[in-house]
């Protein structure tokens, strides 16, 4: 990730609480940072974020209306750079007012997330992700557009599905598996975009998450007829390693966590088409837990598409 700042830039404006904040203007100072996903580096101007443009939104935001609070001066400009590129994932703005005291200076500090346009999904709270991760294996939340999950579903129509082996030390499995993608397959970009949502979501906490870096080398697509038994109570494979990412492209059946092979105490999980499934794996919180789950009842043809780390 890149970080383009500045800082101690003055400017004046008519803010603030007290009776002569508001008749007079007064000086501020300014920092700011943004953070932006790297897109490789070149000597043009257009590829990488212009703080001249930072520099504008701020002394624009201090010539407008009175605000009598800083915080809101500045989450106006937080909100407006977060705007201004595609490619920018945070903003960090510091005001101080070096006026009003004699001894001290006062001013307020945020800093701001919005995920950049660069990246097509759809946002979602790690917090919330990470608990549920924790404490039962895993988690489902809206991750697909229905552009993008129509398109991907289109694509998923064109493969050459194989049959997968039936049982496998002792689980039963019925679907039809495509493990080989041509190059240009939109799903590459998936597996980019998510890594890249994944990478930017975690790197929030200022702690690693994972024993070895999240890198996704295996992708599969998985198509269950409706009728389908779906796969029986499992854990999946040892070698699997962080995190394994389940999207929904189409159809209809019930995914649920449990605590053993014979399916009890089962935690069903939502699986409406254009979610996102994901399942803790060894090296996740730097633990070997892995959660028992199955899958039932597919009531319509079910396409998936998987993301898996596997140890090489």
């Amino acid at each position: 990730m890149d970080t383009i700042f500045f800082s101690d830039l003055s400017v004046s404006g008519i803010h603030g609480v007290t009776p002569s904040e508001r008749k007079k203007p007064q000086k501020f100072l300014v920092d700011v940072t943004v953070n932006k996903i790297e897109g490789g580096y070149s000597e043009k101007i257009e590829n990488t974020y212009d703080y001249r443009v930072a520099r504008q939104i701020v002394e624009e935001v201090f010539r407008g209306p009175h605000k009598f609070l800083i915080e809101t001066l500045a989450e106006e400009i937080s909100a407006k750079i977060l705007k201004s590129f595609t490619n920018l994932y945070s903003a960090e703005v510091k005001i101080r007012k070096p006026e009003i005291w004699q001894n001290g200076l006062p001013g307020v500090s945020i800093k701001r997330f919005s995920l950049p346009s660069s990246i097509n999904l759809i946002d979602f709270n790690i917090e919330e992700a990470v608990d549920r991760l924790v404490h039962y294996g895993g988690v489902s939340f809206p991750i697909l557009g229905e552009d993008r999950r129509k398109e991907l579903a289109r694509d998923a129509l064109k493969y050459e599905y194989k049959e997968a082996q039936k049982t496998f030390k002792n689980v039963y499995e019925e679907f039809d598996v495509v493990r080989e993608f041509p190059e240009g397959s939109p799903f590459f970009k998936l597996k980019e975009d998510f890594e890249k949502i994944l990478w930017l979501k975690f790197s929030t906490f200022g702690s690693p998450f994972f024993n070895q870096p999240l890198l996704f080398n295996e992708l599969l697509l998985q198509k269950y007829k409706k009728g389908s038994v779906g796969i029986t109570p499992h854990k999946d494979g040892v070698s699997y390693r962080n995190l394994i990412a389940i999207f929904v492209l189409k159809g209809k059946g019930k995914f649920a966590l449990c605590g053993d092979r014979s399916g009890s105490n089962p935690r069903y999980l939502e699986t409406m088409p254009g979610n996102v499934i994901l399942l803790s794996a060894p090296g996740f919180m730097g633990t070997s837990f892995q959660p028992m789950h199955f899958l039932k009842d597919i009531e319509k043809e079910r396409i998936i598409f998987s993301l898996r780390q596997k140890l090489t």
